[in-house]
């Protein structure tokens, strides 16, 4: 049982990044670069879970691996 429930979640993680993509519009959402540029984008939450964030499309954003490296667990 636990099979299939790791195989579910995995499938709405899967999709759940695939709408941040869309909705971000391939375009890093801290400094604008797009994929089309060559860098990595990323899936990152804005409220971390150690702050009570959860992993919906309302708490993630998509960003480039050189803003993310940046990010830290503080809120703006």
């Amino acid at each position: 049982m636990t099979h299939i429930f790791d195989w579910w979640n995995n499938l709405r993680q899967i999709s759940v990044k695939r709408q941040v993509t869309q909705q971000g519009q391939h375009r890093c959402q801290s400094c604008g670069k797009s994929a089309a540029e060559e860098v990595t984008l990323e899936v990152d939450q804005i409220i971390p879970p150690s702050r009570g964030g959860r992993y919906d499309i309302d708490n993630l954003k998509l960003v480039c691996s050189e803003c993310r490296s940046g990010n830290s667990t503080t809120i703006d």
